[in-house]
């Protein structure tokens, strides 16, 4: 960790006290090697990915990401559990419930704390209002394609 700024990883905390606070909820933590492609992971490498009861790392994986996964599985039922593979779902409501519950873990992580991760979702909130401020509006769609009976009609947009 190379400072207050810096993303905390899966290699900055004890491997054990991060396994430790996931079976208190029925999970278990899997370190995959570095450099290894991370089973599960939905957003692609570092980032966590989930299988069942089953959180897979690599010590390069975010804290944050690790606690989010985890908590996804935490919030659903045991029948989506059981079917769990990479994509967690969930609605807007349980978005909200697991933003919140990771919140509430990183206090039982030493070093990690509310406060840290919280910085880290501002960081990121920042990052995104760059990113957008540099999209161009596209204006009106010059054309509909229609795609029933699965969607209806979708507007094509191409950029100038």
């Amino acid at each position: 960790m190379s400072g207050e700024d810096s993303v905390l990883t899966v290699a900055d905390v004890r491997f054990h006290t991060l396994g430790k606070l996931l079976s208190r909820y029925g999970l278990s933590m899997h370190l995959v090697d570095d450099e290894a492609e991370i089973t599960g992971s939905y957003w692609g490498e570092p980032e966590a990915g989930v299988i069942g009861r089953r959180v897979y790392v690599r010590r390069d994986t975010p804290i944050h990401s690790m606690l989010h996964e985890a908590c996804h599985v935490i919030c659903m039922d045991d029948e989506r559990r059981q079917c769990l593979h990479r994509d967690a779902g969930g609605d807007d409501l349980e978005e909200a419930g697991v933003c919140y519950l990771q919140i509430l873990l990183a206090d039982h992580l030493p070093g990690v704390g509310r406060d840290r991760l919280m910085q880290s979702f501002e960081r990121a909130r920042l990052v995104a209002v760059d990113v957008v401020a540099e999209l161009q509006p596209l204006g009106e769609p010059d054309e509909y394609v229609n795609l029933s009976p699965t969607t209806g009609p979708v507007p094509v947009m191409v950029p100038n």
